[in-house]
Parts: structure tokens; C-alpha cells; sequence
């Protein structure tokens, strides 16, 4: 039942069972950030390639039997290739230049996205560049598709160019606090006193907490968890301290620890939708890493109710900052 609901709800399919597009036999397709939950017919065909960069999907297709990666890599082409919107313009476009790169001369690109996340701009900036752009718009957003022609210099512009920031340091589109140092991670980074033993960063994001961490060379060793595989591309070319381990990985499945301290400024959406629990399963988490004596770091919005969770999983919590729109908690002792 479940299936049948997701299928009717699929762009792509609709497009399929309406004639509207067409997917010859033996076609090879490559899927660049689809979701778990993707249509039935990729299930069916063995020549689908999939480019997914944020582990949890990644994991959940390759244990479904796809052949997934992070990247785009080796030199096969694509009869097909589909773009599932990204929640970022810029990484979008990037996934567009990738499949246009990929695809044979005359193949198919199709780019499936919601109508909060932009794709009517989309939309609009392809018509810049490509003639004969198809597209339909049904649940709630838009199916766009065309042939490839003579690739246009201008999508150059299109491809991954990274930001340095203030200090330094790089970041890639589509990653958490890209274009600027986040708030939060600021307040939470000159808060934590200097840290002795081994620490854990949940959800590392590009490096900028760990970075600071390492300033201290009593911190034996600090490992970077992190599920956006660019992020940890870049904390990588961030951080060149040889006490900083990289993890491309799920911090609700991650393996490591026992821990001294975790660090954490937890993410709190699910595409634009708020959802606390993200938070909570962090907290969860630090509880089985730590060591007894451990304590969990965490910066959060004021508004997120973290505080029931922090004081089920911890002996002691402590409001340490309450400042403007964030507030630092501080748990010790895992109960």
C-alpha cells in the first residue's frame, strides 16, 4: 500500500504511465541525489548508477542492492540522467553539470523538484541556455526534462566552485553554514573550555568546531562524524592536524568511542521541515559513547526542547548560556 501511495505521488512516474517521457529498454540510468524511497521501476532495471552523498540515503540504497557512490566518478555514460533537487540552488545546479557532463550525445536529462525547494528557477535558468525544455508540474512540483545539444560553455558556471571563509576555510555548496560562519557554532566554539582526551563531533559539518578544538594540544585525538560527503571533503582540506580522524558516516549508527567529551551543533531539518528528534537521537547517542566521567557539549536554538531529553540521558545539566536566539547545554555523567 505504502508503495502504491509514494508511486502516485511520483512526477517521474506519472510522466511514464502518461507517455510523456520514455525510458527505452537497456537504457543506463544514473540517479543523482534520489531518495530512499525511489520508483519502482530503477528497482527493476540492473544498469541504474546512483550518485548519493548523504550517508543515511547511501547506506539504504546500497543495502537495497544499487550500485551507489558519493561522487560521480569513472567514465561511463548515461543513456538517462534524473536530478532530484537538492535544497541548495547552487549544489542543484552542480548535480545538473554533473549529468549533463555524464550523459551520451542526445540523452535524456530529467530534473524532478518540489516547489518550495526552487524548481520553478530552475526551471527558468535552463530556458536561458537549452530550446525544446519540457516540463509538468504535479504534487506539489515540477517535472523538468530535455535532450542534451551542444553543452553550452556558460554551465562551466554551474560546476562546484568552493567558498573561503574568513579564516581560511573552505566550504562547499549545499553544506551546512557554506556562506558564513554559523552563529551557533561561534558561541559554542568559545564557550567549551579546553579539552582534555578523546572528543567526538557530531554532525562536523566542514570542520569549523573541531578546528577550534585541536587549538588545545591537550585533546588527544578528535573524530569527525559527519553525513554530508562534501562537508567532510572539506573539514579534510580544513584540518590537517594528524589527531583529527574523518568519518563519513550516520552519527545514529557510528561506531565509535568511548568518548571524554562529544561536541554538537545538531542538525534540526528534514528538507525545510523542523524536526527536533534529529537533535534528540544525538543526545541519545552521546549517552552510549561517553565515558562515565563524560560530558556532552551542545548548542541549540532557544526553542528546541532538548532540556527533557539532556536530563533523561545525564546526571547533571547545566544551562551554561542563554544568548540571544541559542543557549549552550552542558551534560554530565551519562545516567
Amino acid at each position: 500500500m505504502n508503495r502504491q501511495v509514494r508511486e502516485r505521488k511520483s512526477r517521474i512516474s506519472f510522466a511514464l504511465k502518461s507517455e510523456q517521457i520514455h525510458f527505452p529498454k537497456k537504457s543506463h540510468i544514473t540517479l543523482f541525489n534520489p531518495p530512499e524511497d525511489i520508483d519502482t521501476i530503477f528497482t527493476e532495471s540492473n544498469k541504474v548508477t546512483i550518485i548519493q552523498n548523504f550517508y543515511p540515503i547511501y547506506k539504504k540504497l546500497l543495502d537495497k542492492g544499487f550500485s551507489v557512490s558519493p561522487k560521480s566518478i569513472g567514465n561511463y555514460k548515461s543513456d538517462i540522467c534524473i536530478i532530484f533537487c537538492n535544497r541548495s540552488k547552487n549544489a542543484t545546479f552542480n548535480l545538473i553539470y554533473e549529468g549533463l557532463r555524464r550523459l551520451k550525445p542526445t540523452g535524456l536529462i530529467i530534473i524532478d523538484g518540489l516547489k518550495k525547494n526552487g524548481i520553478e528557477n530552475i526551471r527558468k535558468e535552463i530556458l536561458k541556455l537549452f530550446c525544446h525544455i519540457n516540463s509538468i508540474s504535479k504534487y506539489h512540483g515540477k517535472l523538468i526534462w530535455f535532450k542534451k545539444e551542444t553543452i553550452d560553455t556558460n554551465i562551466e558556471r554551474w560546476k562546484f566552485q568552493p567558498r573561503i571563509l574568513g579564516d581560511g576555510s573552505i566550504t562547499y555548496p549545499g553544506t551546512f553554514s557554506s556562506k558564513a560562519f554559523d552563529p551557533g557554532s561561534v558561541l559554542l566554539g568559545e564557550t567549551i573550555p579546553e579539552l582534555n582526551g578523546t572528543v567526538a563531533d557530531f554532525g562536523s559539518g566542514w570542520g569549523y568546531l573541531s578546528k577550534k578544538i585541536l587549538l588545545n594540544r591537550l585533546t588527544s585525538k578528535v573524530d569527525l562524524i559527519e553525513a554530508n560527503h562534501d562537508a567532510v571533503t572539506a573539514s579534510k582540506e580544513n584540518i590537517s592536524d594528524k589527531r583529527a580522524n574523518f568519518f563519513w558516516d550516520d552519527v545514529n549508527t557510528f561506531k565509535g568511542g568511548p568518548y571524554d567529551t562529544v561536541i554538537t551543533n545538531p542538525p534540526f531539518h528534514i528538507s525545510r521541515e523542523i524536526d527536533p528528534n534529529l537533535g534528540i537521537n544525538f543526545i541519545k547517542k552521546a549517552n552510549l559513547v561517553l565515558k562515565p566521567n563524560g560530558a556532552l557539549w551542545l548548542v541549540a536554538n532557544r526553542n528546541l526542547p532538548y532540556e527533557e531529553t539532556m536530563v533523561n540521558c545525564f546526571k547533571e545539566v547545566q544551562h551554561v548560556v542563554n544568548q540571544g536566539e541559542y543557549k549552550v547545554l552542558l551534560g554530565l555523567k551519562p545516567s
